[in-house]
C-alpha cells in the first residue's frame, strides 16, 4: 500500500501550520503511526541562504527526500509544505527574472514524486482575520497568492478539497482519515489473506449441477514454483493478476483487479499452456460453495473440486460429499500451475 500523505494547502496565514502541527499529535493520541514533516525552505530561511532559497528543484528534491526515508516506518505523513507548492514558488521566481528551471520541467517532477504517495489534499482558504505578525506579505499579497497558488493547482489538475480555515477542519480530515486507514485494512486483510482449501477429483457430477452458476475461465502463468505468479480472465469481464506462495492446505495469496489491456499484455508473457476450464459455483449448504472445474486444457475433460475454508480446524472438519473422489490438495500434480506446465496428458494413466 502507498504511504498516505495530508497535504495542506493554502496561502500564507490560513493556518496550514497550525492545523498540521494540531493533527500530528491529536493522530498520535489516537494510535495512527503519522508524523509532520518539517519544512526544509524554512531551515534555509533561518541560514539566510538566499541561493538555496532560489533553487526550487534543490528544495523540492531535500523535502521529497525528508519524505521517502519514513517509507515503510510511517503509515502516514501530514505536510504544511507538500511537493506541490515548489510550482507555485517557481513560477514567482520566474516571474520576478530570477534563473530557475522551466515551469514544465518542476510540474513534470512534482507529479512524477507525488504519484508514489497515497495523497488526500486539502487547500485551506483563509476565513479568519489575517495576523501580519512574523510575516513579509501584506494581507492582499497573502490573498492574491492564494488565489493564484489555486489556479495553478486547478490547472496541474491536482484533486483537493477546499476548506475555511474557520470550518472544523481537524475534524474533517480526521475522519477522512479515518476512513481511508479502514478501507485500507479491509483491503490488506482481503489481499493478503491465508488461502485454505482442500481439492479433490470428482468421482459423479451432482445431478443438480445444471442450476449452478458458471463462469469461462482463462488463467495462465508468469512465474511458477513455490511462488507462483498468475492471471486470470473471469467471462472475459473481470481480470485478476494473482501472487500465491506455498502448497497444499494453506497458502499466502495476494490478488490485484487489473483492466484488459494490462490482462492482454501479461498473457503474452506468460509460459507453458494457458488453462481453459468452465467453473460451477455449486451450493454445499450452511453459505458453503464448492467450485467445479471441468476443463478444455491442457488435459480436457478433468474435473476438479475446490471448497475454500476459513481455518484449518473447520477444513479438517469438513464432511466430504459422497460424489467427491479422491483427495488431490497435497497433489502437486494437479496444481493448475503443474498442469499449464504439462504434468499430466491425455495418455496419463490417471482417470480425468
Amino acid at each position: 500500500m502507498k504511504q498516505i500523505v495530508i497535504n495542506l494547502l493554502g496561502g500564507a496565514g490560513s493556518g496550514k501550520s497550525t492545523i498540521a502541527l494540531e493533527l500530528a499529535t491529536s493522530l498520535k493520541k489516537m494510535g495512527v503511526n503519522c508524523e509532520y514533516i518539517n519544512e526544509f525552505a524554512k531551515q534555509k530561511v533561518y541560514e539566510k541562504n538566499q541561493m538555496a532559497i532560489d533553487d526550487q528543484l534543490y528544495l523540492l528534491a531535500n523535502q521529497e527526500y525528508n519524505m521517502r526515508i519514513t517509507r515503510g516506518d510511517v503509515q502516514v505523513l501530514i505536510c504544511d509544505s507538500p511537493l506541490y507548492f515548489s510550482p507555485f514558488y517557481n513560477m514567482r521566481l520566474l516571474e520576478n527574472g530570477k534563473e530557475t528551471v522551466s515551469q514544465e520541467a518542476i510540474i513534470a517532477v512534482v507529479k512524477d514524486c507525488a504519484k508514489f504517495f497515497d495523497n488526500m489534499n486539502y487547500f485551506i482558504w483563509r476565513n479568519h482575520p489575517y495576523v501580519k505578525l512574523g510575516r513579509y506579505q501584506t494581507e492582499e499579497e497573502a490573498d492574491k497568492d492564494a488565489h493564484d497558488m489555486h489556479r495553478l493547482l486547478k490547472d496541474m489538475e491536482v484533486d483537493m478539497q477546499e476548506l475555511k480555515s474557520t470550518d472544523p477542519c481537524m475534524q474533517i480530515i480526521t475522519c477522512d482519515l479515518m476512513e481511508k486507514l479502514r478501507k485500507v485494512e479491509k483491503e490488506s486483510k482481503k489481499q493478503n489473506s491465508a488461502e485454505i482449501e482442500r481439492k479433490f477429483l470428482v468421482k459423479e457430477m451432482p445431478k443438480d449441477i445444471k442450476k449452478c452458476k458458471k463462469h469461462e475461465v482463462i488463467q495462465g502463468y508468469l512465474r511458477t514454483g513455490d511462488v507462483e505468479e498468475r492471471v486470470r480472465s473471469i467471462d472475459d469481464n473481470k481480470f485478476v493478476h494473482t501472487i500465491k506462495a506455498g502448497s497444499g492446505l494453506e497458502r499466502k495469496e495476494y490478488e490485484q483487479n487489473i483492466d484488459k489491456v494490462v490482462f492482454d499484455e501479461l498473457l503474452k508473457q506468460t509460459v507453458g499452456s494457458l488453462i481453459l476450464k468452465t467453473r460451477h459455483v455449486y451450493s454445499l449448504g450452511s453459505a458453503k460453495n464448492a467450485e467445479i472445474d471441468i476443463y478444455k486444457s491442457p488435459v480436457n475433460g478433468l474435473k476438479t473440486v475446490e471448497v475454500e475454508f476459513a481455518s484449518v480446524k473447520e477444513a479438517k472438519a469438513f464432511e466430504v460429499p459422497a460424489w467427491f473422489g479422491e483427495e488431490i490438495t497435497e497433489d502437486k500434480r494437479y496444481k493448475n500451475q503443474a498442469l499449464a506446465m504439462g504434468s499430466l496428458d491425455e495418455e496419463s494413466d490417471i482417470i480425468v
